[in-house]
């Protein structure tokens, strides 16, 4: 009478172990590629809200935003105070020049995670 052992050989069980493993160090990576994208898209948006409102107020021609020449720039208790809610991370910048017909052109930019991502935009408004 022969003896049959139920079961998976050693080889069996290690080929088994690898492709989970394989498999598990590739979603992993997926995961943290997903998670790498939002924080991105996530930051652009949020740093896009931000340009629509300094936009609207150098429009207004409102001197906490707008420089009389040159350059201003915006980040932590000022931007804060403009916006009215913490802004952590993100930085503006509000560059003046001369535009037509009486009015200034503002160039606009913010940025956010130390300069990963940037988005930028223009208006006109009039001189502070």
């Amino acid at each position: 009478m022969t003896r049959r052992v139920l079961g998976f050989t050693l080889v069996e069980v290690l080929v088994a172990a690898g492709l989970v493993a394989l498999v598990g160090t590739y979603l992993g990576r997926l995961a943290s590629a997903g998670r790498e994208a939002v924080q991105q898209s996530e930051g652009q948006s949020q740093a896009a809200q931000i340009l629509a409102r300094l936009g609207g107020e150098a429009q207004r021609g409102n001197p906490q935003v707008v420089p009389p020449g040159g350059t201003r720039l915006l980040e932590g208790a000022a931007l804060a105070e403009l916006l009215g809610r913490e802004a952590p991370g993100y930085r503006a910048e509000v560059r003046s020049s001369a535009g037509a017909e009486g009015l200034r052109e503002y160039a606009l930019r913010v940025c956010w995670g130390g300069g990963a991502g940037c988005v930028e935009g223009r208006v006109q408004g009039p001189a502070p």
